[in-house]
């Protein structure tokens, strides 16, 4: 045996005088419980941290009330935007990192002033959609249908990042109203 190697074999506390072969006095691993299982992965943290909720998204467009007709409506917005602080040393920060750490967004329409508490619409990490119509819910029981944007019609609108944690907040409210058929 090497030097190395009797260096290795003492750190790791490896009999030297039996043979590596030798199976007599060692021990197995006991298999965990379910208990401990879902103790473990309750109490695990990626090894970098934590992740945090994602930070509420930013509109982009239409601020202005462009890009949308009588049935559709094309979304931009931004996502995590100044949420890591930059280093000292680096001067680094989240520019140009909009999407990291969002997995999806969750968008919230309805008609009129105020959006609906529940999502509307599930949509990717893209920070960018065409929207034809969304998601409602009515009725007792309540009942979700497909409810395609109407002609002429206000529309409130938030977004909000989904992240590894969770849902972030929501966005500030939108309010973007669809044009006439006749445009």
């Amino acid at each position: 045996m090497s030097i190395k190697t009797k260096k290795v074999a003492l750190t790791m506390g490896m009999d030297l005088t039996s043979s590596p072969y030798d199976m007599t006095g060692r021990t197995e691993d006991t298999e965990a419980t379910p208990a401990e299982v879902e103790a473990d992965r309750a109490a695990w943290t990626p090894p970098y941290g934590s992740a945090p909720l994602p930070a509420a998204p930013v509109w982009v467009s239409p601020s202005d009330g462009g890009n949308v007709s009588y049935r559709g409506m094309q979304l931009y917005w931004a996502s995590n935007v100044g949420d890591i602080a930059g280093g000292t040393e680096t001067g680094t920060g989240s520019a140009g990192l909009d999407g990291l750490g969002v997995l999806a967004h969750e968008l919230y329409i309805g008609e009129g002033d105020t959006p609906p508490d529940t999502p509307s619409l599930k949509l990717g990490p893209l920070r960018n959609g065409i929207i034809s119509g969304f998601n409602s819910t009515s009725g007792e029981p309540p009942v979700t249908s497909w409810t395609p944007l109407k002609p002429s019609t206000s529309y409130a609108l938030q977004i909000a990042a989904v992240g590894s944690a969770g849902t972030g907040p929501k966005s500030a409210v939108l309010h973007v109203k669809t044009g006439t058929a006749d445009e």
